[in-house]
């Protein structure tokens, strides 16, 4: 079996504040949209459904594309897994 990942995922507390991280990495913006229509057959794979998210969308000539999503709602006080994912590639 084969499998393929069209892009990756991550949630943000605010997609402006990230997107020149991301862009560091070598990523170019394709589009966002603020205040989109969240559709509700997420509804099961959510924990707090909100009506609208705002997104933006970033591809690499080499990487896998990543999509942020910035819910309504704030992501809790912890330290986020995907900046200490993604921090030694930033330190350089």
């Amino acid at each position: 079996m084969i499998i393929g990942i069209d892009h990756i995922s991550l949630s943000c507390n605010d997609i402006y504040s990230v997107q020149p991280e991301i862009g560091n990495l070598g990523y170019i913006l394709k589009f966002q949209e603020i205040n989109a229509y969240n559709n509700p057959a997420k509804i099961p794979f959510l924990q707090d459904f909100e009506d609208r998210h705002s997104l933006a969308f970033f591809q690499h000539d080499t990487g896998i594309p990543i999509e942020l999503i910035q819910h309504k709602k704030p992501l809790e006080n912890i330290s986020s897994p995907y900046h200490v994912l993604l921090n030694p590639m930033f330190e350089n």
